[in-house]
């Protein structure tokens, strides 16, 4: 597996995916993606958002082999724990 992120800084202002790594763990280890408890989920967001000036994020819940149980699960837990923090 591949991961990549959306880039739209280059000379045609068109976005392009550049690979960033070539396993979860390396893509975790460059901080673009995120796998944890709550806590280290707003710790996470709070980075981003401060680093990059945002005030949007579009965030995946889901991905890999995760059954929709855990998806739920994930979902629920950012509504609840990360989410409001940020409002």
């Amino acid at each position: 597996m591949r991961f990549g992120i959306i880039d739209h800084n280059d000379d045609t202002g068109r976005p392009h995916v550049r690979q960033v790594a070539e396993t979860f763990e390396g893509i975790h280890a460059v901080g673009h993606f995120y796998a944890g408890d709550p806590a280290g989920a707003r710790e996470w967001v709070a980075r981003h958002r401060d680093i990059g000036g945002i005030n949007y994020m579009a965030l995946e819940t889901c991905f890999g082999d995760m059954t929709k149980d855990e998806a739920l699960q994930s979902a629920e837990l950012l509504a609840a724990e990360v989410m409001p923090h940020f409002a």
